[in-house]
């Protein structure tokens, strides 16, 4: 299949009904065997599944991506909140594979009213959870309550390992949890209630021990805190907002030490309400500061914003998404991330119209591309990145007339333009669309979902045609010889590298080759060598017959043909007219005496 950059998008709504054992405050586990009911239909670029609803609900808070390209979520629902306490409120931890086939899901019930609000896995797939949950307690005659932090940790089978709850009697929210360099786990809260300031939490990744805790808190200042970053230094970076008590917030961004420590802050400040940072995200030395403006919005309203600092904390740009321009619109960017090209991508919901939207920025801000659905009532809460740029969106979805269920949104990472053979695209997938190559090295890349390129060149009858293939690591490529009246020839399907093969072409014209993805995707370098048939040259037959020899006398007179004619075995005609002489001579004498002789007698 011929491919272009392109975004395709899966859309899985997760419906759980759970129930758990105790454990602690936060109660044990059970696995929920449920049927999934699924209807499809296919509008390019979306494709949506639903799941069955229950009479319960579902938030989505949390997303992450193990080693071997797993998706797990989380979030938090409740079975019946009519009465007070609140009861059957539960941790939801979900796990699907990369095709997003769930393979299992699992529940945590717990004792009151929770928050989780993110989620981290380590390098061993091991994974955390922090959140927060209600605390109650009873001052003298007087029940009170407040809300104490938590961080959890699972194995990738769900197992939890550890459960650490802050029971104080002081206000403590988690808002996000990061890895150090060390994987130890530090988290971060907003604490002592209407007067707010940021507080970290270091925790042993091994036992979940508090390593350290450090507050910071600013003078005659309200702060809340919503999401942190560390750099390779285990610097952290952490934005929310902050403004007088009883004031209008700001954008709030700030850095501390490895320990801790305050660094430096700054407020991105404007006239009116509700300015806020969600999420941060670091690429390289640069901060970026996702979050809402109503200072920005035209209409009086709230627009998304995203922000752009260095590492000293100057403002370098800040630009404002609008994706429906229109009065009313209450657009947050909730989180953010950056992919390995260095782009910016953003994802949030507008609390007016109730839709929600993904989008991408370059590094100056601008605008490159959204995602919109069409679903009333879909928030989307949170995303993640996996080392393809696969993104992956979570947040919940509330049909009308029925609960919260979770929602999980798959968006494959855009195939990116391909040069088959110097072609400048994708090679065809069939003999019509071959490119046409000349024999030597030539490089192509086979992808998801494009699984045959097929090359074209020509061979004489008798030549022989070897073919080599090699290609990236783990991938296994196969390739396939097809003559001229595209009949196959041979191949080679062997699980090793480099496919080889080798024929004599048994008739003349264009041959083909055809590279098969049976696994895996990458580049691939085919290497096609033509050895044309040796012709041995037959010189013209050698005239063996030697020629007479002919010795030119020079004429005296007429008689010079005749003495020519009477040589003869090397003797002149005079010396042949001496002998001839003499013989008749003798002859003569011999004849006279035999005459004389017989007269005598007579």
């Amino acid at each position: 299949m011929k491919l272009t950059t392109k975004l395709v998008l899966s859309v899985l709504f997760v419906n759980l009904f759970l129930s758990g054992l105790s454990y602690d405050m936060i109660q044990g586990e059970q696995t929920i065997v449920e049927e999934i009911e699924i209807s499809n239909w296919t509008s390019i670029p979306l494709n949506k599944s639903w799941g069955k609803a229950h009479p319960s609900a579902e938030i989505g808070t949390g997303v992450a991506v193990d080693s071997l390209g797993n998706i797990f979520v989380c979030g938090w629902g409740y079975g019946n909140m009519s009465a007070f306490p609140y009861s059957d409120i539960y941790i939801h931890l979900v796990k699907f594979d990369p095709n997003l086939n769930e393979l299992w899901n699992k529940s945590f019930q717990v004792d009151n009213f929770i928050g989780v609000k993110d989620m981290i896995i380590d390098s061993a797939d091991n994974i955390y959870l922090a959140g927060w949950m209600r605390y109650d307690y009873q001052v003298g005659m007087s029940s009170s309550s407040t809300r104490n932090s938590f961080v959890l940790k699972f194995d990738s089978t769900g197992t939890m390992l550890w459960n650490k709850t802050r029971e104080i009697l002081m206000y403590e929210q988690n808002q996000a949890i990061v890895f150090d360099s060390n994987e130890d786990i530090i988290a971060a809260c907003y604490s002592g209630g209407s007067a707010g300031q940021v507080e970290f939490i270091k925790y042993s990744k091994t036992n979940g021990d508090v390593l350290w805790n450090e507050s910071y808190k600013a003078s005659d200042m309200d702060i809340y805190l919503y999401d942190l970053a560390i750099n390779s230094a285990n610097e952290i970076f952490v934005t929310g907002s902050a403004g007088p008590l009883g004031g209008a917030p700001n954008i709030f961004t700030a850095k501390f030490d490895s320990t801790g420590n305050y660094l430096w802050n700054h407020t991105l400040t404007g006239p009116y309400w509700e300015d806020i940072g969600y999420a941060i995200d670091l690429s390289g030395t640069d901060i970026y500061i996702g979050g809402i403006r109503e200072s920005y919005a035209p209409d009086g309203w709230m627009t998304g914003v995203l922000v752009k600092y260095n590492s000293s904390g100057h403002l370098l740009w800040n630009v404002t998404y609008d994706q429906n321009g229109m009065t009313g619109s209450v657009e947050e960017i909730r989180d953010l991330a950056i992919t390995s090209e260095g782009s910016i991508i953003v994802c949030g919901f507008d609390q007016a119209v109730t839709n929600s939207f993904v989008a991408e920025f370059d590094t100056t801000g601008s605008f490159l591309w959204n995602y919109t659905n069409d679903i009333d009532s879909l928030n989307f809460e949170c995303l993640a990145l996996d080392d393809s740029n696969n993104l992956y969106v979570v947040g919940t979805v509330s049909p009308t007339g029925q609960n919260d269920d979770i929602a999980l949104l798959a968006f494959p990472a855009p195939v990116p333009p391909q040069n088959d053979g110097g072609s400048g695209d994708d090679a065809g997938d069939d003999f019509p669309g071959a490119v046409i190559v000349t024999p030597g090295t030539i490089t192509g890349t086979l992808q998801t979902g494009d699984n045959y390129d097929y090359y074209s060149f020509t061979a004489n009858t008798g030549a022989l045609i070897e073919v080599s293939l090699t290609g990236d690591p783990g991938t296994d490529f196969d390739i396939t010889l097809f003559d001229p009246t595209q009949s196959a020839v041979i191949s080679s399907i062997t699980n090793t590298y480099p496919e080889e093969l080798t024929g004599t072409a048994a008739m003349s014209g264009d041959w083909f080759v055809e590279v098969y993805r049976a696994s895996g995707t990458g580049d691939y370098t085919l290497t096609i060598t033509i050895t044309e048939p040796t012709t041995t040259s037959t010189p013209p037959p050698t005239d063996t017959t030697t020629p007479p020899t002919t010795t030119t006398t020079p004429p005296t007179d007429q008689t010079s043909t005749t003495a020519q004619a009477l040589s003869f075995l090397g003797l002149t005609w005079i010396i042949w007219a001496i002998i001839i002489g003499s013989g008749l001579l003798v002859i003569i004498l011999i004849v006279v005496v035999v005459i004389s002789r017989k007269k005598k007698k007579q």
